[in-house]
């Protein structure tokens, strides 16, 4: 087509492929399986798209807005269709790479069960609209803006903007248009709040609205600013009032579900069916410690179950121990120590939730128990070596955490 020849908007296309490309494979794609923890992850790529995509839809405005710029486009009755039409050549390319890469997780994490979700699809359908939303706003600048500035500008403004609406604008401390995600942990327990990302869908289709209704005015070939200034300026006082009076929370936690994939006896270990990846790694590593404590008469260090911890779900010690499990993490060479002995022994208490340090005996105490379990199982000793505690004073450590003595 004509369009695509003339116009950079197409062409920003093979940048933002890369970018995803370069997304969905750091740190060995530990999203897999996890369908909200992929939609999370796809949010990282936004903060290059984003400023990029209003960038190139600001130079292209520029471009159509000289007196000369009209051969740049196929020709139209209308003016207005114009920047449309160049707007269009650059984010519906984007928008759809943005929902082909959801596919893809989804497709390569065995989670296409999870297309039926209403809400996972709703905070994708958000996503591809903040694509819109960028290139909305390069495009009105771009109008009222020469062509050597209108990249920089727009590109500049689309950093500030996420900056400003988004998670610096006071992190979950209340509501923000360009909070789209980013989460680089598992999300497991984790669910959307409808609310949010209902206010997040009307901000954006509202500028949308005002994008199309903004008059194009000329005067000597270039655009007033006052048309431009009006839809942002409405836009604007919008978002404000929508972080002062809209939810603070975009995702909030579910109701407790416990792990369903168990394997064992003594202990008996249970994972959640999103990180099948490493449930064999995670399974024999956690039973050859325990064994080994009970085989060497530490039946404190030796629980009967343990069960996957998340952000919803916590079980009593009398239940069960639990800990967190990072795919990422399982794969380092000394998970054991430095991830699942200190998740096991971290005992549920609120001081140890709180900004203030941990006291001195508690991390002299984890110290020793993480020392003791690793020589007990015959593991390397840790690099901050603590003192080898009998099975009577591990027990009487454990214990004494079971009533949050710390």
């Amino acid at each position: 087509m004509y369009d695509v020849r003339t116009l950079f908007g197409p062409w920003v296309s093979i940048v933002i492929l890369g970018a995803y490309a370069a997304n969905l494979t750091q740190r060995g794609a530990p999203w897999r399986g996890d369908p909200l923890w992929s939609v999370e992850w796809l949010a990282i790529t936004l903060f290059v798209v984003g400023p990029l995509v209003s960038a190139v839809s600001a130079v292209d405005a520029a471009r159509l807005a000289r007196p000369d710029g009209a051969y740049l486009i196929a020709p139209t009755r209308r003016r207005r269709r114009v920047f449309i039409r160049a707007l269009l050549f650059c984010v519906v390319p984007a928008i759809g790479i943005h929902l082909f890469a959801y596919l893809l997780t989804l497709t390569f994490g065995h989670a296409l069960s999870s297309l039926g979700d209403v809400l996972l699809g709703a905070a994708v359908l958000v996503q591809a609209l903040s694509i819109l939303w960028f290139g909305l706003l390069g495009s009105l600048l771009g109008r009222v803006l020469p062509v050597a500035l209108a990249g920089l500008v727009g590109g500049v403004a689309a950093f500030s903007a996420i900056y400003a609406l988004g998670l610096g604008s006071g992190g979950a401390a209340r509501f923000a248009l360009l909070n789209l995600g980013g989460a680089s942990v598992p999300q497991i327990g984790l669910r959307y709040n409808t609310v949010y990302l209902l206010l997040q869908t009307t901000l954006f289709v509202l500028a949308l609205m005002l994008f199309l209704a903004a008059p194009i005015k000329y005067r000597e070939g270039r655009q007033s600013i006052s048309p431009v200034a009006i839809p942002l300026g409405l836009f604007v006082v919008a978002v404000i009032c929508a972080s002062l009076l809209g939810p603070s929370d975009r995702k909030f936690v579910g109701p407790p579900i416990r792990p369903d994939n168990c394997h064992g006896v003594s202990p008996t270990i249970c994972l959640y069916s999103e990180q099948s990846r490493v449930a064999a790694s995670v399974d024999g590593s956690l039973r050859r410690i325990v064994v080994a404590a009970k085989s060497k008469g530490y039946a404190a260090l030796a629980p009967e179950r343990i069960e996957q911890r998340t952000s919803a779900y916590w079980p009593p010690r009398s239940v069960a121990w639990s800990l967190r499990v990072d795919p990422a993490d399982v794969r380092k060479i000394a998970w054991v120590q430095e991830h699942a002995m200190p998740g096991l022994l971290l005992p549920d208490c609120e001081v140890l939730r709180s900004p203030e340090p941990p006291p001195a005996r508690y991390l002299t105490d984890m110290r020793d128990l993480i020392a003791t379990w690793s020589v007990v199982a015959g593991l390397p000793p840790v690099e901050d070596r603590g003192v080898v505690l009998s099975p009577a004073q591990v027990a009487q450590i454990l214990d004494r955490w079971e009533e949050c003595d710390l």
